[in-house]
This record gives C-alpha cells, structure tokens and sequence, in this order.
C-alpha cells in the first residue's frame, strides 16, 4: 500500500511539472518550494512544512521531498507563517538533502 501512495504522489508530482512546462511556467507553479536569497543577510522561504532544527548557527526546514539546512551566525527566524519562513543572520551555506 505504501509503494501505491509513493507511486501516486510521484505521478501527481510529474504531471504537475509537465503541465507547467507546458505552460511556461516554473516547474514549483502548483507547489514545492520556493527559496529568495538577499545577499547573505535573508532568506525568504515558502513551502516551508516545519522546523527540524535551529539555533543561532544552523537552521533545518522540512520542505516536503527535501530538508534544507542554512548554515552560518546569528542565525534566527525573522517570520513564520504555516507555509513560509524568513532567516535573518549571516548565511555562509545551503545544504540540500
């Protein structure tokens, strides 16, 4: 049962992409998540599903297929909404997972 779930998430997941390709649209158009970098001060997330870790020199975010991890100092979290995020602080590195 497990394997149909996973099967059908990915389908829905591959459907959407194509579709927006199709319609010339960013492949995160009907979700996933999206990260806006300023410099290296912020971090403007949304699809954020929740916090794994944090505290001043890391921050993890679960975004569904993958967890992001902001590396760096005085890292904390400006904002919070149920789906976006924002991390102020000195970001020195992304880590995808």
């Amino acid at each position: 049962m497990e394997n149909n779930r996973k099967n059908t998430r990915s389908a829905r997941s591959s459907f959407k992409q194509r579709f927006a390709q199709k319609l010339d649209m960013p492949s995160n158009a009907f979700g996933g998540a999206q990260i806006e970098l300023i410099s290296n001060r912020e971090a403007a997330v949304e699809g954020c599903l929740g916090v794994l870790e944090y505290n001043e020199n890391e921050i993890a975010l679960n975004l569904g297929d993958v967890t992001v991890t902001f590396s760096g100092s005085n890292l904390k979290m400006k904002c919070m909404t149920s789906t976006a995020t924002v991390i102020e602080g000195n970001i020195s590195s992304l880590q995808f997972k």
